[in-house]
């Protein structure tokens, strides 16, 4: 949050705000170990696709829900930085019942709609929750790209995402 506090008041070049990022990814790396020691065994169907919106390029918190939700047991497919098509190409080929979509630039929402309106159509059964800093910042996003649902933060998006999965297999043992 820092190192997006300073890009923003214009008190850290690109150089050192792709410095710290990498800092951070490569701390987050080295932990990953610790955090995954303890995993959590999760209901059946606990599996979902996190992925950045085409066109981010503020995605940290997207491998950190990924470790926090595989922390609790899920199989979580990540993925970041693709492309619009590949994008849809992949998510649709795995099947997914969930896809956690991370939106943080406002100049990105076109493409977050975009992306949805594709997976509505090629993956009918998929339920889409929106979440990043653009959520937080302005949950009517959520609405206007037509998702699911939206977490605020990454405690919401959990506890979200494992009231969906309660309701499907609800729904499944009726």
């Amino acid at each position: 949050r820092e190192i997006g506090a300073r890009w923003e008041r214009d008190s850290a070049s690109s150089a050192q705000v792709v410095l710290g990022a990498g800092r951070v990814y490569a701390i987050l790396r080295d932990l990953r170990a610790v955090f995954l020691t303890e995993h959590l065994a999760a209901p059946p169907g606990a599996q979902a696709v996190f992925a950045t919106v085409p066109g981010e390029f503020h995605g940290l918190g997207t491998p950190i829900a990924a470790d926090m939700m595989r922390l609790k047991g899920w199989t979580i497919a990540l993925r970041l930085g693709c492309d619009h098509d590949t994008l849809v190409e992949e998510i649709a080929a795995q099947s997914p019942t969930m896809v956690g979509l991370s939106l943080a630039s406002p100049w990105n929402t076109l493409a977050a709609a975009r992306l949805i309106v594709a997976l509505r159509m090629r993956c009918p059964q998929v339920w889409i929750i929106l979440g990043g800093p653009l959520v937080a910042e302005d949950p009517e996003v959520v609405g206007a790209v037509d998702a699911d649902e939206g977490a605020m933060d990454l405690e919401d998006g959990a506890a979200k995402f494992a009231a969906h999965l309660g309701e499907l297999n609800r729904l499944a043992r009726a």
